[in-house]
């Protein structure tokens, strides 16, 4: 689970990918409703579109990108979303999210690609 919270530690929420696969609604409700920003890193490092990518969540991923994600937000290491859809084999979610315009080369910070 990653807590997502804004940069003014105004609102914040949990964001649990596994849980986005059953119900993008709940998602939805939790950006509309908390107003948080939704590049915001959890204690992780991840973005909640990190996280979503991870899991293959595509269609958290949707919410996720038109709510105003950043494609290649980064952990601390340089990884994206991407990336972590790479490293997890999530085909669907690679594809959406190189549709969308995320970097398929981008390094991280140890010159890897995706």
């Amino acid at each position: 689970m990653t807590r997502i919270q804004d940069t003014s530690a105004a609102s914040s929420f949990d964001y649990q990918p596994e849980s986005a696969k059953a119900s993008v609604a709940t998602v939805q409700a939790a950006l509309l409703k908390s107003g948080v920003d939704v590049n915001a890193k959890g204690s992780d490092g991840k973005t909640a579109l990190l996280a979503a990518a991870e899991m293959g969540s595509t269609d958290a991923i949707e919410v996720l990108v038109q709510s105003g994600a950043q494609l290649d937000e980064t952990t601390a290491d340089g990884k994206t979303a991407v990336m972590a859809a790479v490293a997890t084999n999530q085909k669907d979610a690679i594809d959406l999210l190189t549709q969308k315009g995320a970097d398929i080369n981008r390094a991280d910070n140890n010159g890897n690609t995706p």
